[in-house]
């Protein structure tokens, strides 16, 4: 298979994690996912290209976006300025027409578009400069969205790094066909991999836990370099009962490592960002003793639990 014929899309890059698998990670976020989790902080990261997105506060409201947007993806009431993104084709149109959208810095831009789309090799050298720096202290993480989606693309992304022996690890949610998988774990150092027994209602939201429980079981028995990891959001995936299917399937795959994620309470930035509304009301953030309680009870039987802080 011919690279030139591959692209990769991406949406962000961080670029000194220390919550994202071992030392100090760059970490790429992988366009698209199979997934529509309520609790998503990257809502933009599901469609295969990214909506545009709105920074109001950069906003003059000169109109100019919706004079020339054909699909009507912008309008102004009362002086604000609104979107529908499910209308928007991320032509990119009404970004070269807006005055303040020209800074290449985005968090200073009223409209962006976060997808960027490349060759894994562009890719690699994007990142290489900082990943020779990371080389003794860490590596790359690929994320998303859900990266496995474009596993081809990342079959190549990640022989770069082999072949430069950066550390690599990737996240994934695991609700794809497991060749996904074989085709490239023979590249991947570290896996964070996401189970999610969620209440029964919220089922529809996220990845069959049967075919994630079976794929993570197959992978177990290629590696055991996997950290299961697990958002902990309220009254939805922070029960003893979830927890306890989780360290069970855990303790059959001879699995020993876990990271609680809490509720991200910057969730609803890019919500409004698309101009939509987050679906989850209320605190979602488990309290304390709840988080205790869990860590305690994973602790019991053996299993090595860290907390990841959300800075």
């Amino acid at each position: 298979m011919k690279e030139e014929k591959i692209s990769i899309r991406y949406f962000g890059i961080k670029w000194n994690s220390k919550t994202d698998g071992k030392g100090i990670r760059t970490v790429i976020y992988l366009q698209g996912c199979n997934q529509s989790c309520p609790w998503c902080h990257s809502p933009h990261s599901q469609p295969q290209i990214s909506p545009i997105l709105l920074n109001p506060d950069y906003c003059s409201r000169c109109r100019y976006c919706v004079n020339v947007c054909n699909q009507n993806v912008h309008f102004i009431q009362e002086n604000k300025h609104y979107t529908n993104s499910e209308a928007c084709l991320s032509c990119g149109n009404c970004i070269e027409h807006c005055n303040n959208s020209q800074n290449q810095n985005s968090s200073l831009n009223a409209l962006y578009l976060p997808t960027k789309e490349t060759t894994p090799y562009e890719l690699f050298q994007k990142v290489q400069p900082q990943l020779s720096l990371l080389k003794d202290i860490g590596g790359v993480t690929i994320s998303g969205g859900e990266p496995m989606l474009q596993h081809k693309a990342l079959n190549h992304f990640l022989s770069y790094c082999n072949s430069h022996q950066i550390h690599t690890s990737v996240e994934t949610s695991g609700g794809v066909p497991f060749y996904y998988f074989k085709s490239i774990h023979k590249l991947v150092k570290h896996w964070l991999f996401g189970i999610r027994p969620v209440a029964k209602e919220y089922s529809k939201y996220v990845a069959n836990i049967n075919t994630v429980i079976n794929n993570i079981s197959r992978l177990s028995r290629l590696t055991k370099n996997i950290t299961v990891r697990v958002p902990l959001i309220k009254n939805i995936l922070d029960k003893p009962i979830q927890i306890k299917k989780i360290i069970s399937v855990m303790h059959q795959n001879n699995l020993s490592h876990i990271e609680l994620l809490p509720f991200n309470p910057y969730t609803d930035h890019y919500y409004k960002a698309m101009g939509n509304n987050f679906s989850l009301q209320g605190n979602c953030s488990p309290d304390n003793k709840n988080v205790d309680t869990i860590t305690d009870l994973l602790e019991s039987e053996n299993i090595k639990t860290k907390i990841i802080q959300i800075k």
